[in-house]
Order: C-alpha cells, then structure tokens, then sequence
C-alpha cells in the first residue's frame, strides 16, 4: 500500500489547482438537494411499490428504525415493529403526504380553521369542538382527496370495516 506522501502528486501540481468557490458552491447545491428531499420533495416514490396502505405504513416504520439504530450504536432496536414505531410511521406518512400536496397552498387554508398540531400535521377545527368525543373526530386531519396513499387509505379503512367494495 502506498504511503500518503506518494499517493497523489499529480493532485498538487500547479496545473489541478482548485477553485475554492466554485467547490463551496457545488457543496451548497449538494446540501439543498439534501435538505429539499429530506423535507418530503418530489422524490417521494416510496408508496408506487406498495398496494395497500399497511404496507406503506411497515416500510416507512423500517426506514425509521434503520435510521434510529444507524444514530445510536447503543440502543438498537431489534425484533418485530412495535405498535409506537408503527405510529411513528403513520405519523410520519401523513406528514409527508401533506407536505408533498401542501407545499405551496398555505393561502387555501385561510378561510378555514386549521393549525399545526404536536407533530406539526395540519388539522381542522371544526365547530363541535365542545363535543365529548375522539381528538381525530373532533380535528381531523386535512389530507388531499387525489393523493394515492390516500386512497390506499380510504380503500383499507373500508376493507377493515367490512364495506362492500
């Protein structure tokens, strides 16, 4: 194996001096793909390979533990998915469909009552809110009608409840 010193000689040479700004640029433009496709960008393909919505909801929940056990050495997670992660992963779902559909409609959602809850989905407020019922019944979650990983999960729901098809 080559030493350091011997390894590249050609790197220093006067002729591949390197532009510092041009480099700081391309870093900069490699951070915002990034950071754009971490926020739940067009990218989003992950439910194409999934019929219905549980399985979306399990690969979601695997990601997340894959991420959670590659940041913690220590406290990995092993076994079968519990039912926390698998609400993370519901959670996480929701939020990344609302922010694919939602990016730049915040201005539609003026007239209506809606906020950011505790995971920062937005939901609705309706005029029932003194009603002795569900959070969920009480402020729904929006979620655009057109979106497939919604109609996987309207198709579930009613497969779960028995509604003829």
């Amino acid at each position: 194996m080559k030493s350091a010193l011997e390894f590249p000689k050609i790197m220093s040479s006067p002729q591949y001096d390197c532009n510092e700004e041009e480099i700081e640029k391309e870093r900069s433009k490699a951070s915002y793909a990034l950071t754009n496709n971490e926020a739940g960008g067009v990218e989003n393909s992950y439910y194409r390979y999934f019929s219905n919505y549980d399985g979306v909801i399990r690969f979601i929940a695997w990601l997340l533990r894959f991420k959670h056990n590659c940041k913690n050495v220590t406290g990995k997670k092993h076994g079968e998915l519990t039912v926390t992660e698998n609400q993370e992963a519901n959670t996480k779902a929701l939020l990344m469909i609302q922010t694919e559909s939602f990016l730049s409609e915040e201005k539609r959602f003026k007239s209506l009552q809606t906020f950011k809850d505790d995971h920062g989905i937005l939901r609705l407020e309706t005029k029932i809110i003194y009603r002795k019922d569900s959070e969920e019944f009480l402020r729904p979650i929006v979620l655009p009608p057109k979106h497939e990983v919604v109609k996987r999960l309207i198709y579930n729901t009613l497969a779960k409840n028995w509604w003829p098809r």
